[in-house]
């Protein structure tokens, strides 16, 4: 995909497959192996016909670890970014799964998390990061013992140690926050700006 003047992506490639029969939608029917002879086969024929050799320095992706792991398989120095769309979306998903109701409680909570995962997303130290989930944790973890709406400070906190234990680990932060686009702006010679934080087709 390459960007045009407006900011848009603009398709300049398609890597197309058909799913084994049975499958009731593609991204069932293919993983690590499958995507990496894929993306393989893509860059022999690019340096074949071009002579040369062909690097990809930076990819956004959403948050399918096959595609994340087959793109190091081919392109082992590749950056690798999470669209800030799908890691909001995979974010609002799990906090309205553990907090599912209308009440005006859970939906103090759910607007609270959404403030931390917000506060999330721009930081460009790890320590910053980890201090802002420590912080929301020990307000929970207070609001519990406090008896105040404890069962639902109690579901806060299940969304806290999800973000933990699966997004803060800190390879992972490094592709979907501030931290990773400054990185592959400093990768692409261009700024920050123009490393486009979705992706936009």
């Amino acid at each position: 995909m390459a960007v045009d003047e407006k900011g848009k992506g603009v398709p300049i490639a398609f890597l197309m497959f058909s799913a084994p029969s049975g499958n009731k939608q593609t991204s069932s029917g293919y993983n690590t192996e499958i995507l990496t002879k894929l993306l393989q086969k893509w860059r022999d024929e690019l340096e074949y016909f071009g002579k040369r050799t062909f690097e990809v320095f930076v990819v956004v992706t959403d948050t399918d670890m096959k595609e994340r792991g087959a793109l190091l398989n081919v392109f082992p120095h590749v950056w690798l970014l999470i669209c800030k769309f799908h890691i909001r979306q995979s974010w609002h998903n799990h906090h309205n799964k553990v907090l599912r109701g209308n009440a005006p409680a859970l939906l103090d909570m759910k607007t609270r998390l959404g403030h931390l995962e917000t506060e999330l997303i721009p930081t460009i130290e790890f320590s910053s990061a980890m201090q802002l989930i420590d912080k929301e944790r020990q307000i929970l973890n207070a609001m519990v013992q406090q008896g105040d709406s404890s069962s639902i400070a109690e579901r806060g906190l299940l969304h806290v140690e999800y973000l933990q234990s699966f997004w803060m680990k800190e390879e992972l932060w490094r592709s979907w926050s501030d931290f990773g686009r400054r990185a592959a702006a400093h990768l692409l010679s261009c700024k920050f700006e123009g490393v486009l934080p979705l992706q936009t087709i």
